[in-house]
């Protein structure tokens, strides 16, 4: 059973299911656990993995596009989610006035959250392609045998089944 499309050097659409789902974990626990976390972690914290799940949410949505495609969308996407925080029409400000809303959109606009933004994109980027790295060093080291249909583990110094 498959998982989504195999690329090279991106995780699969299972492995980044699970990935946002950390993603998501991670940042309710930063911001809202009394942790005991200085505001500053709390915040820069939770930027990155913002960026970080836009991320994610560019490469489900374009599961075969190039590299810079994906992240290009990740980039322009977020950058978006923090140009909204300057658009003030009632049926937003309304949003923003709930706890969900205030999470989700943000109520001010700052340039460097655009900085923390990029690093959280540039990071899932490079645990996505960490991920799939893991994935060809596991698939050498295995190989369903055509006859049997078993897994079995290769010898690849001389292509002998162990």
């Amino acid at each position: 059973m498959t998982h989504g499309p195999v690329r090279p050097g991106r995780p699969t659409t299972r492995q980044l299911w699970h990935l946002i789902a950390t993603i998501v974990i991670a940042g309710l626990i930063c911001r809202l656990a009394p942790l005991g976390l200085d505001p500053w972690v709390k915040k820069w914290s939770g930027s990155v993995l913002w960026g970080s799940l836009f991320w994610c949410l560019s490469a489900l949505l374009i599961p075969k596009g190039s590299r810079f495609t994906q992240l290009a969308l990740a980039c322009v996407a977020v950058t978006g989610s923090e140009i909204l925080k300057l658009v003030h029409v009632p049926f937003l400000d309304a949003m923003r006035m709930t706890s969900i809303g205030s999470f989700l959109l943000g109520r001010h606009f700052a340039w460097l959250d655009l900085l923390a933004y990029a690093f959280g994109v540039m990071a899932a980027e490079l645990t996505g392609a960490a991920m799939q790295q893991e994935k060809k060093i596991t698939s050498k080291l295995t190989e369903v045998t055509p006859k049997t249909g078993k897994l079995s583990l290769l010898d690849r110094s001389n292509e002998t089944h162990i």
